[in-house]
This record gives C-alpha cells, sequence and structure tokens, in this order.
C-alpha cells in the first residue's frame, strides 16, 4: 500500500485449498480490470498463470 511502512510482522497468512473450503472460486492471468484478462473457475486451466512471473519480486 503505498506510504504505508509498517513492514509485514503484522500480515496473517491464511492457506488452505479449494477442495477444503468447498467454495466458488475464481482466479485470472492477468489484473482484473485490464480488457484482455482472462477469468477461469477451472483448476485444470491453472497453467494458464504465469508462475514464473508469480514469483518474481516486480511486476512489469
Amino acid at each position: 500500500m503505498e506510504g504505508f511502512a509498517g513492514g509485514q510482522q503484522s500480515i496473517v497468512h491464511l492457506v488452505s485449498t479449494v477442495q477444503e473450503a468447498t467454495l466458488r472460486f475464481v482466479f485470472t492471468d492477468g489484473h482484473g480490470i485490464i480488457e484482455w484478462t482472462e477469468f477461469y473457475d477451472d483448476l485444470a486451466q491453472l497453467e494458464e498463470v504465469d508462475w514464473p512471473l508469480m514469483e518474481e519480486r516486480y511486476w512489469y
């Protein structure tokens, strides 16, 4: 968040799986506001995500 300098000590990461949560879900191959971004709701389509990019510190 712009201007926030508090560090990550107060961030809590909750981890689960879609199967455990039994909730509907959606994921994208880009920012949801961009016109050409594709939305997916099938785990078989996770290969559409650019996983090497997800591991980068900065996304350009």
